[in-house]
């Protein structure tokens, strides 16, 4: 009974993300529920982040961030809580049965535990590899994410580390909050409730409580929690190495959690020992202190070796102090170009709140040049995020015309006035193309007779390469406003 709520847990969680991200438009959305709801929502999001599908206007995060949440929402209500509930099960096999480690049934547990494990752990490991690896996110954050080697046999060493790491550790976990659970339940409850409320009070009082994903108002106090709280105790059980990244729990803090996630784990164990009689012990406190050792010293070394083996100046990333509101908004006033600058738009405001004006000054004295230009990043997706205050004055008034202002993000109409009023501008640019590249082409034929050959037919060619990409855009447009 216990397995099958935390199976409806997960699924209503992936239905809650399906929510979130396609509830403007109705048919798409029921169409992911179902997937969900067949199981496959996984290999969906897989599929879509191979296919780089783009984020559209609507989408809270990208195709890879839902996938790595419908992942930690596997990890958090089905993966985590089954290893723990196994080992709790052959603990009380052990102690109540007076079973052998050499007996069949005992065999069989031990090794499900095992894969169970090995499991999370390789999950676990696809989701630090693919984030880490992710070419944007390597352009974006450079001394961030590229700790991953170049080298194809020390990446798969690093790969094989970061299995054994969250293997070991949520091995361990598992063990020792079964061991306190077989001696009082509220022992547990009272150490999450501690672990937890000092993880939240320490992001209060360096003002970065807020999580990055653009989500405001009461949803967005509930989306904050929802996310610290099992985020972190994704990472207390797995070592997600994501987890040091400045807008989870940031370096020092999740290294510092690892080492008492292991020491309490050590501590948890001798409350077992000492407060359980002898005749009820799942096994005797010499074996229990030796397998608990071994374990503790397995994954230390795993530990180790992934420092050793990933690139230099990153070492760092584990011990730093840097908050997620500091590391975001360094992203603006420090980013070596325009795209990496950008994306602060894509951060939940609270976090920039203190450079916001600076960020509509940028905004605002770019924007016409990025409509004339139509970079790769200024998607429907990255617009939808902008604040809509932050928007030249003409454009919103264009906006206000075809049918309102409206808070970015909360109203679809709104998103599909603005990819209109967008198109237009485009058609009429996709029009002027035409003709300079038509007039370009009668000065290269008349430049073949004077000598001036290869200067015309450079411009000629720059001048088709931006017509294809006026005309690209403007398709993604239309598309974009058709789905609406």
């Amino acid at each position: 009974m216990i397995l099958l709520g935390l199976v409806a847990f997960n699924i209503l969680t992936q239905l809650v993300i399906v929510y979130a991200q396609q509830h403007s438009k109705k048919h798409v959305m029921m169409k992911e529920m179902l997937i969900v709801l067949t199981g496959l929502k996984p290999a969906y999001d897989a599929f879509k982040v191979s296919s780089n599908v783009e984020m559209e206007a609507h989408h809270i995060v990208d195709a890879q961030t839902e996938h790595s949440l419908t992942k930690l929402a596997e990890l958090s209500f089905e993966a985590i809580p089954g290893c723990f509930l196994q080992a709790y099960a052959l603990m009380t096999l052990w102690s109540t049965k007076n079973l052998e480690f050499s007996d069949s049934r005992s065999i069989g547990a031990v090794l499900s535990i095992l894969l169970s494990t090995g499991t999370v752990g390789y999950a676990s490991a696809v989701i630090n590899y693919d984030l880490d690896t992710n070419p944007v996110k390597r352009k974006y954050k450079p001394e961030f994410y590229g700790y991953t080697p170049d080298n194809p046999f020390r990446r798969a060493l690093i790969f094989l580390c970061m299995i054994l790491n969250s293997s070991l550790l949520l091995l361990i976990r598992s063990i020792s909050m079964a061991s306190l659970v077989t001696v009082e339940p509220m022992y547990v409850i009272v150490y999450l409730l501690i672990d937890h409320s000092f993880h939240f009070l320490q992001k209060f009082l360096r003002g970065d409580v807020w999580y990055w994903m653009p989500v405001y108002g009461p949803t967005g106090l509930l989306a904050t929690f929802i996310m610290r709280f099992f985020g972190k105790l994704v990472m207390d059980f797995t070592g997600m190495v994501q987890g040091r990244h400045p807008g989870e729990l940031g370096g020092i803090y999740f290294t510092m959690n690892m080492v008492l996630a292991v020491v309490g784990s050590l501590v948890s164990m001798y409350v077992y020992l000492d407060q359980t009689s002898p005749e009820d012990l799942a096994t005797t406190p010499a074996k229990a202190w030796t397998g608990m050792g071994c374990l503790c010293v397995l994954w230390f070394v795993s530990f180790c070796l992934f420092l050793m083996l990933m690139k230099k100046g990153y070492k760092h990333t584990f011990f730093s102090t840097q908050t997620g509101a500091s590391f975001f908004r360094d992203s603006f006033l420090k980013g070596k170009d325009v795209q990496t600058r950008a994306q602060i738009v894509t951060i939940n405001e609270h976090l920039w709140a203190n450079i916001r004006a600076d960020v509509k000054k940028w905004v605002g004295a770019n924007w016409w040049q990025w409509e004339e230009d139509i970079p790769d990043w200024f998607t429907e997706g990255w617009k939808g995020n902008v604040p809509l205050d932050m928007i030249p004055k003409e454009r919103r008034e264009e906006i206000a015309k075809h049918g309102g202002l409206g808070r970015r993000g909360s109203s679809a109409s709104t998103l599909t006035v603005f990819a209109r009023a967008s198109r237009e501008d485009m058609r009429r640019k996709s029009a002027r193309m035409h003709r300079h590249t038509r007039h370009s082409k009668e000065r290269a034929d008349n430049a073949d007779e004077s000598g001036g050959v290869e200067a015309t037919k450079s411009m000629v060619t720059r001048q088709q390469s931006l017509l294809k990409r006026q005309q690209s855009a403007m398709h993604r447009h239309t598309t974009s406003d058709g789905m609406h």
